[in-house]
């Protein structure tokens, strides 16, 4: 059958990743990868060299943690190779095949491929790193896709529900799992520049406040209130535990966080049996030092902005949506803040009449960046019109657009841009992601793509945060990885002979 057509946005993440997807005329739109909202970016590789992603991927590797690769993103760049099952692996191929995974799960629930693919990746990363991902993007069948820093992403996402104006400043601080940074972005005439950015590697994040809570659960004492009961059993040393039962009680106690965030209390199960109640006061009498320390970190950077110049702060990643976060950084959190940076992904390259469908409230005839760009922006002209049969793209940072597309796809008469990725041609030639047979026709194999240009430094982010020569790659030889085989095919058009002869 044939699907709806649709941009597809990729935020990896460090521990959990989203999809969302922007279909002609809509918002974006969060999609269910394997099973749910947000899936693990996790990546296991079993003694036969066969390869799992995701939940699955957890299952198994919680009995071979060494066959698990889980922030394979941070690996991306190193000068050694990812070892799994000892094994080595480059991150880079990892990544592309999670990413490629991502949107084979999307495109197997809408019916069609995605007509264009945007992917978040950190905002520290220099040219290097994003010309590693780019090469294993493209032999991994996904040429052309967008890279775009995930604050950028999230800072898309703000300026879809209440737009920043050219010239203005706004503030997104992104905290997640393992990570806390801040930046200050500069919207232009149809995009955002990265004026400042402040990483804080270590700093207190979503990881610590779950190892309060298990903390709290493992040694709480019962609770005087009789309505209250504790259930807790015997206490349990965690030392004694397999690993999977330390695994599910971490899992739990995530789970209880995130419930906190709208309910006044929750029940714990302990890995020992039983279950224990923690309360949102609890909760957040624990979570005070941490988030205190991040909401200074916020303020430190808000307070290098002209209060003329800023148009606003924002909260995003998931540890954004604990309510005690906003009320210590003085700032809003954004809707649904673990998802945002990929609605923004989505948001960037969507197709540009969306904004004018999707925001009736807008006033069309207003000089609006994303209503008249041409007028907005001095010295841009779009590639073609934009008329209601050939809508054309949104340009996307000018400053970045060299490492958007390595290879430029077909043009097509309705304007818009096809990934065209055909995984028997881009794949065959490349032994390290060499696809098992599919069963299943596929449309006729394209020639092979070219390869790759050099990718050119990116002006959006400060170039010396990756200018030094690229580490050498270990003197070894990398083994193979053989992703899983597709699970879906598209109907393969009939050709004109084809048709004759019917």
């Amino acid at each position: 059958m044939s699907g709806r057509s649709y941009v597809l946005g990729i935020d990896l993440g460090r521990s959990r990743g989203a999809a969302a997807v922007c279909r002609r005329g809509g918002p974006a739109e969060v999609v269910a990868v394997d099973g749910a909202r947000w899936f693990p970016p996790a990546l296991y590789v079993g003694a036969d060299g066969g390869v799992v992603l995701g939940r699955a991927a957890l299952r198994l590797g919680a009995a071979e943690p060494d066959r698990l690769a889980r922030h394979a993103l941070d690996r991306v760049g190193d000068d050694t190779a990812v070892v799994l099952g000892g094994e080595l692996y480059p991150a880079e191929t990892l990544v592309a095949a999670l990413v490629a995974w991502v949107a084979d799960e999307v495109a197997a629930a809408e019916g069609a491929e995605a007509e264009r693919i945007a992917v978040t990746h950190p905002a520290g990363w220099g040219p290097h790193r994003k010309r590693l991902l780019h090469e294993a993007l493209h032999q991994s069948g996904l040429p052309g896709v967008v890279l775009l820093p995930d604050l950028v992403a999230a800072a898309e996402t703000r300026h879809d529900r209440d737009p920043v104006p050219p010239g203005s400043a706004l503030l997104v601080a992104l905290v997640g799992a393992t990570t806390s940074e801040q930046a200050v972005l500069t919207r232009t005439g149809t995009a955002f520049e990265l004026t400042a950015h402040t990483p804080h590697p270590g700093s207190p994040a979503g990881d610590d406040l779950d190892d309060l809570l298990a903390e709290h659960a493992m040694t709480a004492t019962p609770s005087p209130d009789e309505t209250i009961p504790d259930l807790r059993a015997t206490p349990v040393d965690p030392a004694t535990l397999p690993l999977a039962a330390v695994a599910a009680f971490r899992d739990a106690c995530t789970a209880a966080k995130e419930r906190l965030s709208s309910a006044a209390q929750v029940r714990v199960p302990l890995p020992g049996g039983g279950q224990v109640v923690v309360t949102r006061a609890q909760f957040h009498t624990l979570a005070h030092p941490v988030l205190a320390a991040v909401a200074d970190q916020v303020k430190a950077l808000l307070a290098t902005v002209p209060p003329e110049q800023l148009a606003g702060a924002v909260l995003a990643g998931g540890t954004a949506a604990v309510p005690l976060l906003a009320d210590l950084a003085g700032c809003p959190a954004e809707d649904d803040p673990a998802t945002s940076p990929a609605r923004g992904a989505a948001l960037a390259v969507r197709p540009r009449h969306a904004r004018a469908d999707s925001h009736p409230r807008l006033n069309p005839a207003a000089s609006h960046p994303r209503l008249h760009p041409a007028a907005s922006s001095p010295g841009f002209a779009p590639t073609r019109p934009a008329t209601p049969s050939n809508p054309g793209f949104a340009p996307v940072d000018p400053l970045s657009q060299p490492r958007m597309s390595p290879v430029a796809p077909p043009p097509r008469t309705d304007g818009l841009v096809l990934p065209a990725r055909s995984v028997a041609a881009h794949l065959a030639a490349d032994p390290l992601l060499a696809p098992r047979p599919v069963s299943v026709p596929r449309a006729a194999a394209r020639p092979p793509l070219p390869p790759p240009p050099p990718s050119t430094p990116d002006p959006v982010i400060d170039s010396t945060l990756d200018s030094d020569p690229p580490p050498p790659r270990p003197p070894v030889e990398l083994t193979p990885l053989v992703p899983p085989a597709r699970r879906f095919a598209l109907p393969r058009s009939r050709s004109k002979a084809e048709d004759d002869d019917r």
